[in-house]
């Protein structure tokens, strides 16, 4: 219940983009399901980047303000839970991307091999620097190839 008083207390502008992020986490599994991750991220606001350029550093919170801080607070929170750690950081990067959509955010996957096996990770880019789950660094982000 405190929750619902924290929200009412909010400007109706900051309901609506936390309300319209928690209808987003419930539809994002069947989402993932049903459209190809490029043009979901199209659909959120969010560019896939296939460039294989290296991670940028963590986004400093000084680069944000305190309304796009709090909506990543409220995907934090929204993508901690379900699922198990090694397959959050997906829907996280996509929630995140639709909430700071006005920043033209990027997405990125990178690779990595781990005890004999492929580790995939995802993570955002933004603003000159990365919104991350886990450690992108230990990731080589991948390259798209042209269609012809």
């Amino acid at each position: 219940m405190n929750t619902v008083f924290r929200l009412v207390r909010l400007p109706l502008g900051e309901q609506l983009r936390l309300s319209k992020l928690v209808a987003l986490r419930a539809a994002i599994e069947p989402l993932l399901a049903a459209v190809p991750l490029p043009r979901l991220a199209r659909m959120l606001g969010v560019r896939v980047a296939t460039d294989g350029a290296a991670p940028l550093p963590r986004l400093s919170a000084d680069a944000l303000s305190p309304a796009d801080l709090r909506a990543l607070a409220a995907v934090h929170r929204l993508t901690r839970r379900g699922r198990r750690r090694d397959r959050r950081c997906l829907r996280h990067a996509l929630l995140a991307g639709s909430a700071l959509r006005r920043h033209r955010p990027v997405l990125r996957i990178g690779a990595a091999s781990r005890d004999g096996a492929l580790a995939a990770h995802a993570w955002l880019e933004v603003l000159g620097g990365r919104i991350d789950t886990g450690d992108a660094t230990d990731y080589t982000p991948l390259r798209g190839t042209r269609r012809t």
